[in-house]
């Protein structure tokens, strides 16, 4: 008598159901029984085949039972495509260590979208500079993946050299500072208790902290603030 068989599927991808279907890029075991020994075609003669499908494929195997009557079954595996999403366009921020950057991704209404920020949209904005990785899930539970960095203009940087007072009480104290980064000149904006001087030197003065706001001289007039 003929084998009585069935093909059961086991599939990795991602997708509720094991109902035959799977996305571009998954793979799939399949597992033949009811029979004594199977041919998948080829050299395969195992009950288990193992296949990653890149479009709509069909499987056949030929079963053989222990009297040696064969039949044959098949199971067709359906490939939907991957969301495939992609940056449309991505703003760097304006200025070091300030959130103005944005990153857009291609739009979709049938499209799930889970950014490492916590956002949900095809869009993303008030950013600064670093890592922003981003999940696509469509409406059929397929899903894609993209990461992308975000890098300041360029870097700014203060550094001070001081001079300690000599005596308690006494107006002997320096500071200079050396500025980097954007354009030249810069613009020096020091804090009241040093009088708003606005040079890169300051002498003459008592103990204390002194705060400092540079200017670059670019477009965007970029600052940064030290002390």
């Amino acid at each position: 008598s003929l084998p009585e068989t069935a093909i059961s599927l086991t599939e990795f991808s991602g997708l509720v159901n094991n109902d035959s279907t799977i996305c571009a890029g998954d793979s799939v075991v399949l597992v033949a029984s009811g029979g004594e020994s199977y041919d998948w075609g080829g050299s395969n003669t195992s009950p288990i085949l193992a296949v990653n499908p890149t479009s709509d494929q069909k499987y056949k195997v030929a079963v053989t039972g222990t009297d040696g009557c064969s039949v044959e079954d098949s199971i067709e595996i359906e490939v939907l495509s991957i969301p495939n999403v992609a940056i449309v366009s991505s703003v760097t921020p304006d200025c070091p260590n300030k959130s103005t950057g944005s990153i857009q991704v291609t739009d979709n209404a049938n499209w799930q979208y889970n950014w490492s920020i916590d956002s949900t949209g095809s869009s993303i904005s008030g950013l600064s500079q670093g890592y922003y990785a981003l999940t696509v899930t469509d409406n059929q539970g397929c899903v894609d993946t993209l990461s992308t960095r975000l890098t300041d203009p360029f870097v700014m940087d203060l550094v001070f050299n001081e001079t300690d007072v000599e005596c308690k009480g006494s107006s002997t104290g320096a500071i200079s500072v050396v500025a980097s980064g954007g354009d030249t000149p810069y613009a020096y904006q020091w804090s009241s208790n040093a009088g708003g001087a606005t040079g890169s030197n300051l002498t003459g003065l008592s103990a204390g902290t002194y705060s400092l706001t540079v200017t670059e001289n670019g477009t965007n007039k970029c600052k940064i603030v030290g002390s």
